[in-house]
């Protein structure tokens, strides 16, 4: 039962797949019929030129035949109507080579170490001749050559091809080809055949396009159509290659001896080639492309340059530096060189021209630092510089000469620390020193030495000019009649002293002097400021001397060598000062001001001496007193504080 019941399914089955099979082939047959029509009529040829087709630089793509000749017969006309104009281009070379750097001068210090021009003084090397060089272009024996390229003319930087490096190549001329040289021509009916075909093959009877249009821009071989008359384009280039052209030559260098001892340097040329196969096959495809304007860079090579540090340590002896020991800062003399002056020399041959003859005269070569120059290089500046007046009293003023005479000369390194104790010595007779006029306490008393303290005061003002470091100063105990208040320094020997510290970098000589009315006090050195300084005291008394009668016996007076009336103390008002500095531009505005010290100042009454006639003696009382147990006059103690030396004055300052 079941077998028989499955064949009706089966025979159904097979009667469906028929209609199937048929339907699709129905189907397929109209999509044939269609997509063969399609492209029948996509492919049928339209009588144009294939699109993005090129024939002599002319886009043809697209064109009928006639539409073709008509564009190209166009781009005809501008092969009768411009010229070929070929810029010619080359590379220049250097001449000479040399480490000399004009902008960066490898100077030395004043101990012959490097330094940076920047902080150097300006280096003086006079050459007893200086060089010179011939100054007569060179005759040229070359003929010019039949050929139509031009002269070089004038051409910007922007016109001009690059090296490898970046920079323009040198411009050596123009060369032109007029169309009648030229005489290209193009067969037009050919070209265009050619082009029509291009794209196309036949097909039983009829043709059928391959393509409509190339993906990309497609040339055809302009050379089989366009002609040209490359016997005279020929000919031209090489009156050129002719022209530019040049032979290689190297540099020669010959020195004279005698009296006219100089180095004579003949610069050599490059050699030059214009290729003019390679150029020929370039303005063919400018033709082509219709384009007039060419450029061309010659194939060169080039001379070895002439070695100027080389010429130097040859023929040259090098002046040797005058320099000072570091230590004693004594000085070594240096000695002239014979040669050139490097600087000059580079002036010279930066004229110079390939091919040409240049000489340079040597002479006698004066080094950067002389004695006499370093001298002046080291200690040229004024740093500090005051006059202190005085009084001429012989044993005074001696004193203030002694101590000049050891501060005189001396030459204080950077970081070295002055004491005036130390430089000046001790007072004492044996060496020469004189008693005069010192503080002793309130008292002014002669002592060894009196007066130097006017050096030390003077000294103290040129160290606040040069701005140095203080490290020990103490004012007078009275203010000062020779110079400023708080501009003054008292030193006794064993106590007090008077210091500074040299912190700048160059070292500084002190020159001192007295003459009959000043003690000058100068500081010599290297100045590195850029602005000045200006000094001033913000003085205050604070009590004001008076005047006090001190009376004395005839013989009391005679005794001391007073006589009625005298001032035997002169006086001085208390003060205290505060001392500033200023610094101004140079401009003269004020660019900072700096408090330096407080110094403060004792008073001093005037004593003027009253001689009196002594009183009669009273008679002694017979009555009993008590016996006092008290001393008649109270122990002080002792003064601990050392004598202050310094001047007497005449009068209140």
């Amino acid at each position: 039962m079941g077998k028989f019941e499955k064949k009706p399914q089966r025979t159904q089955k097979k009667s469906g797949s028929k209609k199937t099979v048929l339907l699709v082939s129905v189907i397929a047959a109209v999509v044939l019929v269609v997509g063969v029509f399609a492209a029948f009529l996509l492919l049928r040829d339209d009588g144009k030129i294939v699109g993005n087709l090129y024939v002599a630089g002319v886009d043809v793509g697209g064109m009928t035949k006639e539409e073709a000749k008509q564009a190209i017969s166009e781009r005809l006309k501008l092969y009768g109507e411009n010229t070929m104009e070929v810029d010619l281009y080359g590379r220049s070379f250097p001449l000479y080579t040399t480490t000399y750097d004009p902008d960066h001068v490898q100077l030395v210090d004043i101990f012959g170490k490097p330094m940076d021009p920047s902080e150097a003084t300006e280096a003086t090397q006079d050459p007893s001749e200086s060089s010179e060089s011939s100054e007569t272009e060179p005759e040229s024996s070359e003929t010019e050559p039949e050929t139509e390229a031009t002269e070089p003319t004038e051409k910007t930087p922007e016109d001009a091809p690059l090296d490898a490096d970046g920079k323009p190549l040198e411009y050596l001329g123009q060369l032109t080809i007029s169309p009648a040289d030229a005489n290209v021509a193009l067969d037009v009916d050919a070209a265009v055949n050619a082009a029509f075909k291009y794209g196309r093959k036949s097909i039983l009877f009829f043709s059928q396009l391959k393509v409509k249009t190339l993906s990309e821009r497609h040339d055809l071989e302009a050379s089989d159509y366009l002609t040209v008359n490359e016997e005279k384009i020929r000919s031209i280039l090489q009156a050129a290659a002719d022209k530019y052209g040049s032979t290689l030559t190297e540099s020669t260098v010959n020195a004279t001896a005698g009296a006219d001892k100089a180095i004579h340097i003949a610069f050599g040329t490059k050699g030059s080639k214009l290729d003019v196969a390679a150029l020929y096959q370039q303005l063919l495809d400018a033709y082509i492309a219709a384009e007039f304007h060419q450029q061309y860079t010659m194939e060169e090579t080039f001379p070895a340059p002439v070695d100027l540090d080389k010429l130097y340590s040859s023929y040259c002896t090098a002046p040797v530096n005058a320099v000072c020991d570091e230590d004693t800062y004594e000085i070594t003399d240096g000695a002239a060189g014979y040669g050139f002056e490097m600087a000059d020399a580079v002036k010279l041959l930066d004229k110079a021209k390939p091919g040409e003859s240049v000489t340079i005269t040597m002479g006698t070569l004066e080094p950067q630092y002389t004695r006499e120059k370093l001298e002046a290089t080291l200690f040229h500046d004024v740093l500090g510089y005051v006059e202190s007046p005085h009084s001429y009293n012989p044993p005074r003023t001696r004193n203030l000469e002694l101590a000049c005479e050891q501060i005189n000369g001396l030459i204080l390194k950077p970081g070295e620390t002055f004491s005036f104790n130390k430089v000046v010595g001790q007072r004492t007779a044996e060496r020469g020193f004189q008693e005069a006029g010192v503080y002793v306490g309130a008292d002014t008393v002669d002592q060894l030495g009196g007066g130097v303290c006017q050096v030390a005061s003077t000294v103290y003002y040129c160290t606040l000019q040069a701005e140095l470091e203080v490290i020990e100063r103490t004012e007078h105990r009275y203010v000062p009649a020779y110079i400023p208040w708080g501009m003054d320094a008292t030193v006794y020997w064993g106590s007090l002293d008077y210091q500074f510290r040299n912190n700048s970098s160059y070292p500084i000589r002190i020159e001192a002097e007295c003459n009959s009315r000043y003690v000058i006090m100068k500081f010599v050195g290297t100045e590195t400021r850029d602005y000045t300084l200006k000094f001033e005291s913000d003085s205050q008394i604070t009590s004001r001397w008076e005047e006090k009668i001190v009376e004395m016996t005839p013989e009391e007076a005679a005794e001391k060598g007073y006589k009625d009336g005298q001032v035997i103390v002169d006086p001085y008002s208390a003060a205290k000062v505060k001392t500033y500095k200023y610094k101004y531009d140079k401009d003269g505005k004020e660019i900072a001001c700096e408090f330096i010290d407080n110094s403060s100042y004792a008073r001093r009454d005037k004593e003027i001496v009253k001689i009196v006639q002594p009183e009669e003696p009273t008679e002694p009382s017979t009555e009993p007193t008590e016996p006092s147990t008290a001393p008649t006059t109270a122990p002080t103690e002792p003064s601990t504080e050392p004598p202050e030396p310094t001047e007497p004055t005449p009068e209140e300052p």
